[in-house]
């Protein structure tokens, strides 16, 4: 009644595995850059003593599984015995035995794999308890092999706990895992933990070759370095990244690398790294936008930059580290070029800006950003190293500046330069208010109590030279750390200023009529009359400081008592260890009659 049709079933079983499967370690012989976990691993074979549990941890795609299924086919190998009298006349495993071929084909019954990232219950761990009190159907020993095992919750490593430290005698544990950090201290503690490294440029390269040789793949050996830098050492990775490149070219090429995985020619960055040494920011506009910098991946310009600079700085110390992939006439005259303090400002400011870009949805326009920012300091990095306000010693730039109280007479003695820098301030004097209001929108005291005591003095390439004093100079890293906060603020209320210059002014200003020693600064007075920093180009005299403070708050100065003199470093070391920290100065308080 019904026509059978017979179907033709030997291509329906044959499965053509991927490169990444095809290519999957038989035997410890195959196994890439992990020597030292398989001579721990041939050594417990070797002696026959194994561990009732084994930890394996490592980086993606660098042979964890695949060390594992092996060893636990070895531990079942028929072969054992004679692998055990003569190690090197013998391959374990052996791939021919009844154990090794159910292993091969997944169908041992002593082998069990499980997927921790679906089955993280405490049911599941009972149940896995359970079973393991039976013996072994056809090996020597029943093995679990629990692959992501930090995917377990923290109820089920709790029941895990009693079997891992008294397994039953045939059977052996394997937890394998990326983040063995997430595995709780009491299981890890039950472990014997084998770390599995990220394999090496030169070795994947050589394994990435031989697999090309056999495949019948034509590449190009720069081509391959670019797919390991992609890879960050992962074998499986670096073989995925070397398929996809296949399907879409006849030759591995270092052209069609970069157009499978969106990335960018070195050259081209080096290129752009050499106008930012320069400079010159309307040619770095240009050529970003000849490029279409927008159509590349921007974290991988980003990590690339800051590999180019690395590379940079170990060459100009005469160390060659193997940092360029595609070596060149370029980067050899970029090391002449640029010195060697641009390539460290230019790391950074990629550094302090990193983590920036990693939250900020619009990454290119802070690519832009930032080298726009190290254009403009090489810009002006000859004329500030000359300025005679900045004192450098062993290679550190001091930026403490000693002043006289009378500072403000020899403001016309000053050659005609730097008067011109210094009467600027008046065109900053409605600017700079209104960025410090504006910058209690941000709701950070810190931020608004030390801009607060900043005074402009003048702009020199687009900076604003602002004093601040002496004591707050614990508070310069802090600054550059929180530029991308208050910078904006900034340059929204003064448009042609790009960045701050933060000069740390100590001023000693003496009142010869006041009852109190010295007043070390007027940070001091500011912070203690709670009155705003004046604005001026430079600094009040003793005598008008003298009738402001104590006009404004004679009952409050009363109530203080009388300020005494610490400006010894040796008489007061732990007042002035206090007072880096610690905004304030120190009084005197007599005790009240009525006590």
């Amino acid at each position: 009644m019904f026509n059978i049709t017979k179907i033709d079933c030997s291509l329906m079983n044959t499965t053509q595995l991927n490169l990444a499967r095809k290519w999957r370690s038989k035997n410890f012989d195959q196994i890439v850059g992990q020597d030292l976990s398989i001579r721990i691993l041939k050594n417990t074979l070797y002696l026959n003593q194994f561990f009732p549990v084994y930890l394996f941890s490592g980086q993606r795609g660098c042979g964890k599984t695949s060390t594992a299924r092996i060893f636990a086919a070895a531990i079942n190998c028929e072969q054992l015995p004679a692998f055990q009298k003569n190690p090197k006349q013998s391959i374990l495993p052996c791939s021919t035995c009844t154990s090794c071929v159910a292993m091969a084909t997944a169908q041992h019954p002593d082998f069990i794999e499980i997927d921790a990232a679906s089955h993280t219950g405490v049911d599941n761990v009972r149940q896995i308890v359970d079973a393991a009190s039976l013996l072994p159907i056809l090996g020597r020993k029943k093995i679990y092999l629990i692959d992501e095992a930090h995917m377990l919750s923290k109820a089920a490593f709790n029941a895990f706990l009693k079997m891992l430290e008294e397994p039953p005698v045939a059977v052996v544990f394997i937890l394998a895992t990326t983040d063995a950090q997430k595995i709780i201290e009491t299981v890890r503690s039950r472990c014997f933990q084998l770390f599995f490294k990220s394999l090496d440029q030169e070795r994947l390269i050589e394994h990435l070759a031989h697999i090309c040789a056999q495949e019948n793949i034509k590449y190009e050996r720069d081509a391959l370095s670019l797919i390991i830098h992609e890879a960050s050492g992962s074998v499986r990775d670096a073989i995925n990244i070397l398929e996809q490149v296949r399907f879409s070219s006849a030759v591995i090429s270092s052209v069609a690398v970069r157009q499978v995985l969106g990335h960018i020619d070195d050259n081209r960055l080096l290129e752009l790294m050499q106008l930012v040494f320069r400079g010159d920011q309307k040619a770095v506009l240009t050529f970003c936008a000849s490029v279409g910098l927008n159509s590349f991946d921007a974290a991988y310009i980003w990590k690339s930059l800051v590999r180019l600079a690395r590379a940079l700085l170990w060459s100009k110390h005469g160390v060659n580290k193997g940092q360029i992939v595609v070596p060149g006439t370029l980067f050899a005259t970029l090391t002449k070029e640029c010195s060697l303090m641009q390539v460290q400002q230019f790391l950074e400011h990629l550094y302090q800006n990193e983590f920036v870009f990693s939250k900020t949805t619009s990454q290119h326009a802070l690519l832009e950003m930032v080298l726009l920012q190290i254009c403009s300091k090489n810009r002006s990095r000859n004329s500030s190293d000359s300025s005679p306000l900045v004192q450098v010693a062993s290679g550190v730039e001091e930026t403490i500046i000693h002043a006289s109280p009378d500072v403000a007479d020899d403001v016309e003695d000053l050659p005609e330069e730097e008067e011109s820098d210094i009467s600027d301030t008046h065109s900053y004097e409605k600017g700079w208010p209104t960025f410090v209001d504006r910058l209690a929108d941000l709701h950070d005291p810190l931020i608004k109590s030390i801009f607060s005591q900043g005074v402009p003095v003048g702009s020199e390439q687009q900076q604003l030279l602002v004093n601040f004093p002496a004591k707050l100079l614990f508070f310069k890293d802090w600054l550059s750390d929180t530029k991308n906060i208050w910078l904006p603020i900034l340059q929204a209320a003064l448009p042609a200023i790009v960045d701050i210059k933060p000069l740390f002014v100590q001023q000693e200003v003496v009142a010869a009529d006041i009852v109190a020693p010295k007043i070390e600064s007027e940070s001091v007075k500011q912070m203690q009359t709670k009155q705003p920093m004046p604005r001026a180009t430079a600094p009040m005299k003793a005598d008008q400081y003298k009738k402001q403070f104590f006009s404004n708050t004679p009952k409050r100065a009363a109530k203080r008592g009388v300020a005494i003199d610490t400006s010894s470093k040796e008489q007061w070391p732990q007042t002035h260890l206090l007072l880096r920290h610690f905004s304030g100065i120190v009084t005197e308080l007599k005790e009240s009659k009525h006590e």
